[in-house]
């Protein structure tokens, strides 16, 4: 099952930019934010400001209330 399928989301592969991944057969995969804010690499710490913006936004939306806008 894909994960678009599992979670009934409307999107479909050839609309995305990004490959969808199979729930019974891919690996899964997790990625440290850590390891790209402690990078030397300034284009990976940029990533680590994009990952903390994100959650810190969608934390904020899901305090005050927003649902609708965190789960977006």
């Amino acid at each position: 099952m894909l994960l678009n399928e599992a979670f009934k989301l409307t999107f479909h592969q050839p609309e995305v930019d990004f490959l969808i991944p199979n729930l019974k057969e891919d690996l899964n995969l997790y990625v440290d934010p850590y390891l790209f804010y402690k990078s030397q690499n300034p284009n990976l710490n940029e990533v680590h400001t994009v990952f903390h913006n994100f959650f810190s936004t969608a934390i904020d939306q899901i305090n005050g209330g927003n649902l609708k806008v965190a789960k977006r």
